[in-house]
């Protein structure tokens, strides 16, 4: 128990720190099953309405895998026959991707094709040798192998022998008209072979060549020579390419994306007054304050640096009142303080408070109320700065003697209720939390009309819980209800109160609190409030009140994470805390579609789009001419063919966003991205399709769509590692959709790589488990490996924990030792595994996961 409870009581710790509105202090000895009050507490503040299985189109990862060839055996039908997952019957195991023995040369290129589609090269390359080396293949087929080894070749970083292939290429191609399209894009590869040769000389001009036929592409393949020059070290050609690349691209942030890339490079070389040129630019581009003032800081810099002092203090005050809570903004008055140069003391304060600097605040603001009028409306707040300093100074007298004249001289500032704030604060952080409570409380009840008075009762029941004192806790949350019904807050006490009630057996309790949650604020967590109604009431032995409530909320919202729980706690008659809420799926996953007469094709989807999309629509599902001509979908799919995934994701994202408004346009691009397979694009077009259809929910949308929105891509990949891992073929596509939307170049901002997202220290821990030679990060893009990796992780994962599926995914994303933790503090209740859980984002993973795994149900039987 000591240990668990000193986990959260370090957990709440961090929390509270990285408010500095709510900088409380826990006592380490409170007992646990307090604690659970204050660890939901910490759930609700990290989100906010339930969430939904809807993916929120981003931007397209910009990713250009390379690989070293290390082909795997598949397994036995019989190995996979006897590690199924009982709860699913057998599937059909795919054939496997070994070539067959005599085929003919197309069948052997399109074979080809499929093994480079999964990441199998080096099979891939013996298929096409020996396509070359067959008397009986056509000059056209030997032609097209020949291409095939190239890209092969370069997919796995094999330039030498790419460009050994590349001559061999020029040589057969001569008889070939001088502009048939591999002929020029051959160029290109010529290019990537010999930049990864590191022979930029020679690379450099192949590119050039290659862009007198393909002019509309200089932008991104002026990058490419940049990053091929800047590789060589010759940061001066390098930052020449970067600059034609920005001269050549239309798009506004890409520009500046690339402008400071041009910066960065000039910064690191030292020519400032180009560099400052550059970050004017850019400040002419950009309109976010967050990032406006850290180029202001830099311009500043790099004017100094030139020796125009007189352009970098304008820069470096401008930086100051863009955006003074920000660390370049303190950085830039550093600048300016070491240069003697005068700065309004009151905006001084306020910039060295944010930046922690407690004695330069404390000075700034004392100089300022010395020196302004009497009647300067900012005196308040920079009598709060001053005690806010004091307190981070530790010097708690001081501190209260400026928090006391505040609240004793200056009821009118906008400043009094945080001056109240603050001197609760204050006593819990010098150790006596009671007296905090007591301030909170008694600035809430004097004051009930400062627009703070909720939050100092919100704080109290927070000190409450810390300090083991659950009556008070209790009281401050619903009085907090009862005096300000229309705060925020009070709906978050609700819930707290609610879910720390039913952990501590208080079921009565808990059930008042999801009532009035329930019936007064139907804005706030809806469904959670109704589920978790129901569980108090049905623990209770209120079976029937119980049940109508979630039969209600399975009515209204079928498709949400506590929807489907609603529906198996109405299909097993009450809730069993053992039962997995992963487990009897099929028995609770609606019908594919509420569609009458929808046989899941095409036809039916695109009859059903004609009843509501306005417009004349020539031909479903064909490109209209202007988006058939797009330069940007021009440009993406030549990229595409020639390698470079994450610089054609990146132009085909523009194109998803120039047309998602048009639902026939949209229509049409969701089928092509399919078809070039690229599949998150036709992931996201499919789901803002049919979210600005008349379906309410995804269940009313046509089959075919629907699964679009939930598709199975990789199936033949997936399907078998799920069954060697003894994995719900359902459950293992529902993570890769939250995981990656099924974009194998998909690289997340913890680098989190390919379509199972796996870390590059958690892939070789993977890799050495299996005992898989030669491993590398850089083969984790692969297809095929990162499937196999993710399922064995998940597994491991699994069986580590408690061999349950929630855990699973929770050590997944979270950690297993997380995982470990948060069964251990919520015993087998899924649900309560899920509510107790401190890290928001495994939360909403596994409740996603959840709503994905019902639709992959109700559309996969």
């Amino acid at each position: 128990m000591k240990h668990r409870r000193q986990f959260w009581t370090n957990l709440a710790h961090r929390f509270l720190q990285s408010n500095a509105d709510s900088s409380l202090r826990l006592c380490a000895s409170a007992p646990l099953r307090y604690l659970f009050l204050l660890l939901t507490l910490l759930l609700l503040s990290a989100c906010g309405d339930d969430p939904t299985p809807t993916p929120v189109p981003g931007s397209s990862p910009a990713v250009v895998p390379t690989f070293t060839p290390t082909p795997l055996a598949f397994p036995t039908e019989a190995q996979i026959r006897s590690t199924l997952p009982e709860s699913r019957p057998p599937i059909a195991v795919p054939n496997t991707p070994t070539p067959a023995a005599t085929p003919d040369p197309e069948s052997r290129l399109a074979q080809a094709a499929h093994l480079h589609r999964y990441g199998y090269y080096t099979d891939e390359q013996w298929l096409l040798l020996g396509l070359l080396a067959d008397p009986g293949a056509g000059e056209s087929q030997r032609f097209t192998a020949r291409y095939r080894l190239i890209e092969s070749y370069l997919a796995e970083d094999n330039f030498s022998q790419a460009l050994d292939s590349l001559d061999k290429f020029q040589g057969e191609a001569i008889g070939l008209p001088a502009d048939e399209p591999r002929r020029v894009k051959a160029l290109f590869l010529r290019g990537e072979a010999l930049s990864g040769l590191n022979r930029m000389d020679e690379a450099a001009p192949a590119y050039q060549t290659f862009l007198e036929s393909y002019p509309d592409l200089t932008g991104v393949v002026q990058e490419i020579v940049g990053d091929g020059w800047q590789r060589a070290g010759d940061n001066s050609q390098a930052a020449s390419a970067f600059r034609l690349a920005a001269d050549a691209t239309a798009d506004r942030v890409e520009t500046v994306r690339l402008l400071d890339k041009l910066a960065g490079l000039l910064e690191g070389q030292g020519r400032w007054a180009e560099a400052g040129a550059v970050l004017e630019e850019m400040l002419s581009r950009s309109v976010n304050p967050s990032y406006r003032v850290g180029l202001l800081r830099r311009a500043g810099d790099a004017q100094a640096q030139a020796g125009n002092e007189a352009a970098a203090i304008a820069h470096w005050q401008a930086a100051l009142t863009e955006m003074a809570d920000s660390s370049a903004a303190y950085l830039a008055l550093v600048e300016l303080v070491n240069r003697n140069q005068p700065v309004d003391t009151f905006l001084r304060g306020q910039i060295d408070l944010y930046a922690e600097a407690w004695q330069p605040a404390l000075e700034a603001y004392q100089s300022f109320l010395s020196e302004s009028a009497a009647d300067d409306s900012r005196r308040g707040d920079a009598w709060l700065g001053v005690a806010r300093a004091y307190m981070g100074l530790g010097q708690w007298n001081d501190a209260l003697t400026a928090l006391d004249g505040i609240i004793a001289g200056d009821p009118a500032c906008s400043c009094f209720g945080l001056a109240w704030l603050e001197k609760g604060r204050l006593e819990v952080l010098r150790g006596d939390s009671a007296s905090g409570r007591r301030i909170y409380r008694t600035f809430a009840r004097d004051y009930p009309t400062d627009p703070n008075a909720p939050e100092g009762l919100w704080r109290s029941a927070l000190s409450a819980i810390a300090a083991d004192n659950e009556v008070e806790a209790a009281v401050d949350v619903l009085t907090l209800a009862d005096s300000f019904p229309d705060s925020p807050r009070a709906a978050d006490g609700l819930s707290v109160l609610g879910i720390g009630s039913f952990v501590n057996g208080l079921y009565t309790q808990s059930q008042d609190a999801f009532q009035r949650l329930h019936d007064n604020y139907p804005e706030v967590r809806p469904e959670a409030s109704t589920y978790w109604l129901g569980r108090s009431l049905y623990v209770q032995g209120q079976n029937a009140k119980a049940q109508q409530l979630w039969a209600e909320l399975v009515d209204s919202a079928p498709e949400s994470y506590y929807g489907v729980l609603a529906a198996l706690a109405v299909k097993r008659v009450g809730y069993a805390p053992e039962e997995f809420i992963f487990g009897g799926m099929e028995q609770v996953a609606g019908p594919a579609t509420t569609l009458v007469g929808d046989d899941g094709s095409r036809a039916f989807a695109e009859r059903w789009l004609s009843g509501w999309v306005t417009g004349t629509v020539e031909s479903w599902g064909v490109l209209p001419p202007a988006v058939a001509a797009d330069r940007d979908l021009l440009n993406g799919q030549l990229l595409l063919d020639m390698g470079r995934r994450g610089e054609a994701l990146a132009q085909l994202e523009l194109v998803y966003r120039r047309y998602r408004e048009d639902p026939a346009a949209i229509y049409a691009l969701a089928l092509h991205f399919e078809n070039l397979e690229t599949f998150r694009l036709s992931l996201i077009s499919a789901v803002w399709l049919i979210e600005d259809s008349p379906a309410r929910r995804t269940a009313d949308a046509p089959i075919f769509l629907q699964r679009m929105a939930y598709p199975r891509h990789f199936a033949e990949l997936i399907d078998v590692e799920a069954a060697k891992n003894g994995i719900d073929p359902l459950i293992f596509y529902s993570l890769i959709r939250q995981e990656s939307l099924f974009e194998e170049g998909a690289r997340s901002f913890a680098a989190a790589q390919g379509l199972a997202q796996i870390i590059p220290a958690t892939g070789a821990e993977i890799a050495q488990r299996m005992g898989f030679p030669n491993y590398s990060n850089a083969l984790i893009y692969r297809p095929y490996i990162n499937i196999r990796f993710g399922a064995f992780y998940l597994a491991w994962v699994r069986d580590f924990v408690d061999g349950r599926v929630a855990s699973a995914l929770a050590g997944y994303n979270g950690g297993p030792g997380n995982s470990q933790r948060w069964r251990e503090l919520s015993g087998p209740d899924d649900t309560l595994f899920v509510e107790l859980m401190d890290y928001s984002e495994t939360r909403l993973y596994l409740q996603q996961i959840l709503s994905h795994y019902y639709h992959h149900t109700r559309l996969y039987p």
